[in-house]
């Protein structure tokens, strides 16, 4: 019977479309199934470059990023990736076409780096 009973609840769960946590319960070594999301920050909104690494663990970019999310007196971006890769790199870069740039780095909703810098077309890396 208690068989039975899990069967059902299994088959049930995927049949809702329900489904279990992420892939990796650690954010330090992100896998297939893991959701990165990389933020991108700047006091303007028309920047330089940004690079992140895709959910492949390849290197995506922009060769000039518009960031399109206003608030306290920045604006940011972000890129969302699920991983598809057994091994996924998470590592991203940005300069800013202003006088401050900031990145960030979340894995499964837990922050895993950030950076910040100021000066004339900052640049910065998380990883």
């Amino acid at each position: 019977m208690k068989k039975l009973l899990t069967t059902l609840a299994a088959t049930a769960a995927v049949a809702l479309g329900i489904s279990g946590p992420p892939a990796n319960a650690s954010p330090a070594f992100p896998t297939a199934g893991d959701r990165i999301v990389y933020v991108f920050i700047s006091d303007v909104q028309f920047n330089g470059s940004s690079h992140w690494f895709d959910e492949n663990s390849e290197i995506d970019s922009f060769d000039s990023t518009q960031l399109p999310d206003y608030s306290g007196g920045r604006w940011s971006g972000v890129q969302r990736v699920t991983s598809a890769s057994s091994y996924q790199s998470t590592v991203s870069t940005f300069q800013t076409e202003g006088y401050y740039a900031g990145c960030e780095i979340w894995v499964n909703g837990v922050q895993v780096a950030s950076d910040s810098a100021t000066g004339r077309y900052a640049v910065v890396s998380c990883y």
